[in-house]
């Protein structure tokens, strides 16, 4: 009896997880399809394991398995209007179905590309200010308007597409006492939704 206890409470113990619950991607109109890992693990024992995406340009490679288990996740924007889509993988645990686990996937295609997606400014105190980088703009042609978030970047407010939106530090950078400073430059096409890059 106490053999057969043990027994039951290893296999009650088999939980299945993933190492992400939200995946976030980001496209041009027309890109080219995008992975990112999810990792699928359980407890105690290994465990089978189905995937059913519910939307058609989310896939999984594999579908099924066995715990462990690197399952990539792809995305396909390359039909797919300037939008945010919303998807989600449900993981099934075959063996306890009501032991299931989701994950939101999310894609925002937008119609212009932006690259890089990171620009990186040093500057000493009393030197002069660094030169100024660009963001290069590609896809449909339209119109944009860009903002900084913080007071010390400056940046094209607005122009077309494709083009260039030239990002600088200004005077006001000059004020900030010595450390690590992050901020967001936002690009807003006419069409689609925004898209946003650091510095």
């Amino acid at each position: 009896v106490l053999s057969l206890l043990s027994l039951a409470g290893s296999l009650a113990a088999q939980t299945l997880s993933v190492s992400a619950t939200s995946l976030s991607f980001s496209s041009a109109l027309g890109g080219a399809s995008q992975t990112q890992t999810l990792n699928v693990t359980s407890s105690g024992a290994s465990l089978t394991f189905a995937i059913f995406p519910n939307v058609s340009w989310l896939t999984t490679t594999p579908n099924s398995g066995s715990t462990p288990s690197a399952v990539t996740v792809t995305v396909n924007p390359s039909s797919l209007p300037a939008q945010t889509y919303n998807g989600t993988l449900e993981i099934i645990n075959v063996n306890t179905p009501s032991n299931t686990v989701y994950v939101a996937v999310t894609l925002v295609v937008s119609a212009v590309g932006a690259s890089p997606s990171a620009l990186s400014f040093s500057y000493q105190f009393g030197a002069s200010l660094p030169a100024t980088q660009g963001i290069t703009l590609t896809g449909s042609a339209t119109t944009y308007i860009a903002s900084a978030s913080t007071n010390w970047l400056t940046v094209t407010s607005s122009g077309n597409t494709p083009g260039l939106v030239a990002v600088s530090l200004n005077s006001a950078a000059s004020a900030l006492a010595a450390g690590t400073y992050n901020g967001t430059i936002t690009i807003t096409p006419a069409t689609g939704p925004p898209k946003i890059g650091r510095a």
